[in-house]
C-alpha cells in the first residue's frame, strides 16, 4: 500500500491510541445506555458484543485486501510483479484504508478484553483470582502461538479468503457464546416482547 512517507509502525501504534480513546467512551456513554436498549451490561453480552466488533474488522480487513488485489501495478500479487521487481513499488491503495480495521478492532478490545477480565475475577473464588486472571490471560499467548504458527501458510493472494474466514468464524463464534451463556439471548427477547407490548 502507498504510505506516502508514514513510517509503517505508526498503524502498529493506532490499536493503542484507539483503545485509548475508545475506553472512557465506552464507559461514559455505551455501557450505562445498554438497558435502555434492551442489552444488560453483564459481562458476557459484552464479550459477545467485543466478538462481533472483531469479527467486523476482520471483514473490514477482507475488503481493504481485495481492494488491493484489485489495484495495480501489481494486483495479486503486490510488489512482486515482473513491473516493479527493480523498485518494489506498492499497490495503488492508501494506507489509510486500514484506520477502520484498527479502530472497529478496538471497540472489540475494550468490549471483550475488560469484561472477560472482570468476568474472571468476579467469578473466581477468592483463593483463585490470580490463578483464573493467569489463565485468561494465558487464552491471549495461545492464539498468538496459533497466529505464528499458521503465518506461513498466509500468501498472496489469498489473504482476501483468509480475512474472509477469520470474520465468518468470528461471527459464528458470538452466536455460539451469545447462545450458551444467555444473557444476550434473554435480553433480545425481552427487548423484543416490551417493543411489541402497547
Amino acid at each position: 500500500m502507498e504510505t506516502h512517507g508514514l513510517p509503517n509502525d505508526m498503524l502498529l501504534n493506532l490499536n493503542p491510541i484507539s483503545v485509548i480513546l475508545i475506553l472512557p467512551l465506552i464507559d461514559r456513554l455505551i455501557y450505562p445506555h445498554m438497558g435502555k436498549l434492551g442489552l444488560p451490561s453483564t459481562a458476557t453480552v459484552r464479550m459477545t458484543i467485543g466478538f462481533v466488533f472483531i469479527s467486523a474488522s476482520m471483514a473490514v480487513a477482507a475488503g481493504v485486501q481485495q481492494l488491493i488485489y484489485n489495484s495495480p501495478p501489481c494486483y495479486e500479487h503486490p510488489r512482486a510483479c515482473p513491473a516493479v521487481q527493480q523498485n518494489a513499488e506498492p499497490n495503488r491503495v492508501n494506507v489509510a484504508l486500514q484506520v477502520p480495521i484498527y479502530v472497529i478492532g478496538a471497540f472489540g478490545e475494550v468490549f471483550f478484553s475488560v469484561a472477560g477480565s472482570e468476568y474472571a475475577y468476579t467469578q473466581a473464588p477468592p483463593g483463585m483470582k490470580s490463578i483464573l486472571q493467569a489463565i485468561f490471560m494465558s487464552t491471549l499467548a495461545i492464539s498468538s502461538a496459533l497466529s505464528l504458527a499458521v503465518s506461513p501458510a498466509l500468501k498472496d493472494p489469498h489473504m482476501t479468503v483468509v480475512y474472509s474466514v477469520l470474520a465468518a468464524v468470528m461471527i459464528v463464534c458470538s452466536m455460539v457464546f451469545g447462545f450458551f451463556f444467555g444473557d444476550l439471548i434473554d435480553s433480545i427477547s425481552t427487548a423484543q416482547v416490551q417493543c411489541k407490548s402497547p
